[in-house]
């Protein structure tokens, strides 16, 4: 909350979050919300009599081997940021480059205050440091926040694993979810 709350007065730094949040709401690599289009991607589900809005895409991992696109229904806070820029751009969200992103995503962590101190080990020595999560900020946090809280709520395994284009009981997989 503290990253959807914070007040960002610079327009980049907006869109960055916009589309880590986002990401964060579908599960997605930031790869592949780069390609997704409305015309494309973007649907309408009939869910008891209401009818929602949803992002249907196949991971690229898994695309050549099944013809099935899951259909992930959007929450209040993907239409939202979905929203902030519809009628500025074709795709889903607007693109950003990678390394632009994954800087800025850090400066827009910090800014909110998310300085939580995360025990991480050291490349160099091998050692265990603390670092404030803000530097640790990365745009594949969103996709492993979602996985982890599918897990947590109890949601089936293989929805989640069709949306992520993972397989079920990979070590793949585990790695990417953090257990409460």
């Amino acid at each position: 909350s503290k990253l959807y709350s914070v007040d960002l007065e610079d327009e980049d730094f907006d869109l960055v979050r916009s589309i880590f949040l986002f990401q964060y709401s579908i599960g997605s690599r930031p790869g592949e919300l780069d390609s997704m289009t409305k015309e494309k991607n973007l649907i309408e589900l009939e869910e008891d009599g209401e009818i929602i809005k949803a992002v249907e895409y196949t991971q690229p991992k898994v695309a050549k081997k099944t013809k099935r696109k899951p259909a992930t229904p959007l929450n209040a806070l993907a239409l939202e940021m979905m929203n902030k820029y519809y009628f500025k751009t074709n795709r889903i969200m607007p693109k950003i480059s990678a390394s632009t992103y994954s800087k800025k995503l850090k400066q827009v962590f910090e800014i909110a205050g998310i300085n939580r101190k995360i025990l991480v080990r050291n490349k160099e020595t091998g050692e265990y440091e603390r670092k404030p999560l803000y530097m640790l900020a990365s745009p594949q946090m969103a996709r492993r926040t979602f996985l982890s809280h599918a897990v947590n709520s109890g949601a089936d395994k293989s929805v989640y694993t069709s949306i992520t284009g993972h397989k079920i009981n990979t070590p793949h997989l585990d790695r990417y979810i953090f257990v409460q």
